[in-house]
């Protein structure tokens, strides 16, 4: 025989041995299957007969616990176990009904199952419907109970009998193993060779598999820090719309506080010592006012008169004011850079973030140390962006520092939030750097917080850049006088402030007419009184809007001019349809000098 026979020979032997192999591997599997089959087969018997057992045993159990507690909570357990009593009886038949002796013991089983469900369900009933007496007649009778053996005992029937079989089956289990273990072998040797050109395979991978979880895990940090930084937006929105409703109300009492103080001005005469307190008075309020308008620009509901500002000569025009401020224990340093751009801002709110955070320094120095208050152009090209960050520009840098103890993580993350201070009672309201903040972004720049335990805090402010340079605010007009004979209707629903109106402007020499809502009002003019201009209110209660009121004078006396009052600012008013965005208005709390000039004006308009 050749080399080629001998080839085919062996070739041939191999390609039987191995068919003869498989069929016989597949033969002892295939054993082994039934034999674990069966295995599992008396474990379900097993668990399911103890099912049945502990079901009616909970439900009886439960049922006593009713009988002497007359707790109701356990009549859910009485009737959820009963409930599942027929589903685990039927699942124990089916298991068992290819062995008739096990399926005879399972129905006997079920017989006396069932008699105990029922009475459990009976004398639970009777106890729901307050018969105790039948109740517990029912649970000790023993009318009608199936004959021979008792639950617990054809259960432990069941379990020895399937106790036996398991025996069996898993010695059967255990000696098919030991074939399909060779078996087992023999394909392992063949699955490693495989698994080892995978290994191989997946160590090209590698690199790319770790560059690819890299890059997930960055994009993940960086949404949950975008995430984050959503949810404190929210939060300081939510909270904003609160403080602009309480600043609004607010204004209104402030009108009434300094309409009143302005009123008393003319009673005091020469008295200097009254003169003064009035005074403390009014500068007390107008600080309040401006309080207000602080709440409403952080809730993004105020209207900021932005214009070019001269940092460098308003930060230098403040220092004086800082350094009286911080007191004597800390020094009060300033770093202005050449040629600085003018800032697009409001003059007034921006005195008064730098003024708040001088405060929050002096607070943090207690011992004394410095602050610093700085002032650059920045440039920004968007090269780098981020979610909260500047868009690309030119802005102007006020960075405020102090040495002093510092903040925490924690306490930085809620540092914008309005209310929360770190300071002791009554040292602190919590407002200072989240009005900074809301006036900030209203104004189309950007904040910046970096602080660390015991190596202080900086606060930087990015301004928009101005288009031209600051002017100097022109002087003060001089208060035109009243108009002579001019009869004013004033509208308002709050009692104290119409009072104040119409006081304020009677001493100015004109004559008023009332009315206490926007209906009233139209009914004035049109019984054809003699009304020369119409002061109202805006949000007032009652079916007819103030735009409404103003669209029926119109109809009935075009040349009426109505100014209206509000602790709303008209931004606000025409977002909400309360006013058209033509509209005059003055806003609440007004001065007594801005209502004569706004009042003469108009009605000299009319007459002119």
């Amino acid at each position: 025989m050749g080399f080629r026979g001998v080839f085919a020979a062996s070739f041939g032997l191999v390609i039987l041995l191995a068919m003869l192999t498989l069929g016989f591997a597949y033969s002892e599997l295939e054993l082994e299957a039934q034999a674990d089959f069966w295995v599992d087969h008396s474990h379900q018997v097993i668990e399911q007969n103890q099912l049945v057992v502990t079901l009616i045993e909970r439900a009886e159990s439960a049922e006593r616990s009713y009988q002497l507690s007359g707790d109701y909570r356990y009549v859910p357990i009485v009737e959820a176990a009963v409930q599942t009593l027929p589903t685990a009886e039927a699942d124990l038949a089916r298991l068992v009904r290819d062995n008739p002796d096990e399926l005879a013991r399972a129905s006997a089983l079920n017989r006396v199952i069932t008699w105990r469900a029922t009475r459990v369900e009976r004398t639970i009933a009777l106890y729901r419907n307050g018969d105790a007496s039948a109740a517990k007649a029912v649970s000790l009778d023993a009318t009608g109970r199936p004959p021979g053996l008792g639950a617990r005992a054809l259960s432990d029937g069941i379990d020895a009998f399937e106790h036996v079989l398991l025996e069996d089956r898993v010695r059967l289990s255990a000696n098919a193993g030991k074939v399909s273990v060779a078996i087992g072998l023999t394909l392992a040797v063949v699955s490693l060779l495989a698994l080892l050109g995978f290994v191989l395979y997946l160590s090209r991978s590698n690199q790319k598999l770790v560059h690819a979880v890299a890059e997930a895990a960055r994009a993940t940090a960086d949404r949950d820090r975008a995430e984050e930084r959503l949810r404190a937006a929210q939060r300081l929105e939510v909270v904003g719309q609160l403080t602009g409703g309480v600043a609004h109300d607010f204004n209104n009492l402030l009108q009434v506080v300094r309409g009143n103080l302005e009123l008393l001005a003319p009673a005091l005469g020469d008295d200097a010592q009254s003169r003064r307190r009035l005074e403390n008075a009014i500068h007390a309020s107008d600080r309040a006012a401006e309080l207000t308008r602080q709440l409403l620009a952080f809730a993004r509901r105020q209207p900021l008169q932005a214009q070019p500002i001269d940092l460098a000569r308003m930060i230098g025009d403040m220092t004086e004011i800082l350094r009286r401020t911080l007191g004597g224990t800390a020094e009060v340093e300033t770093e202005i850079a050449p040629h600085l751009w003018p800032a697009l801002a409001d003059p007034s709110q921006m005195e008064s973030a730098i003024l708040n955070l001088a405060i929050n320094a002096r607070d943090a120095m207690p011992d004394g140390g410095r602050l610093t208050i700085a002032a650059a152009n920045q440039p920004h090209d968007g090269d780098h962006p981020a979610a909260d960050g500047p868009p690309a520009g030119d802005y102007v840098k006020v960075t405020v520092t102090d040495t002093g103890k510092g903040m925490t993580a924690q306490v930085r993350e809620r540092a914008f939030e309005p209310f929360f201070s770190t300071k002791g009672e009554g040292k602190g309201s919590g407002l200072g750097l989240s009005m900074v903040y809301g006036f900030v972004r209203q104004s189309g720049g950007f904040m910046r917080l970096e602080s660390e335990p015991g190596k202080g805090t900086a606060v930087t402010l990015l301004l928009p850049r101005a288009s031209r340079d600051a002017e100097e605010p022109p002087p003060a007009a001089p208060v035109p006088a009243a108009v002579t004979g001019a009869t004013i209707l004033v509208v308002e629903d709050d009692d104290a402030v119409r009072l104040t109106a119409v006081t304020l402007l009677t001493a100015l020499g004109y004559e008023c007419l009332e009315a206490a809502d926007a209906a009233a009002a139209v009914e004035v003019v049109r019984g054809g009184a003699a009304v020369d201009l119409i002061f109202s209110d805006v949000v007032m209660p009652g079916t007819l809007r103030a735009q409404e009121m103003a669209e029926a004078i119109a109809a009935l006396r075009p040349d009426l001019p109505i100014l209206f009052a509000s602790g709303y600012p008209r931004e606000e008013l025409g977002a909400g349809g309360q006013l058209a965005p033509e509209v005059n208005l003055i806003l609440k709390p007004y001065a007594r000098d801005d209502l004569a000039t706004r009042v003469a004006q108009l009605l000299s308009a009319r007459t002119s």
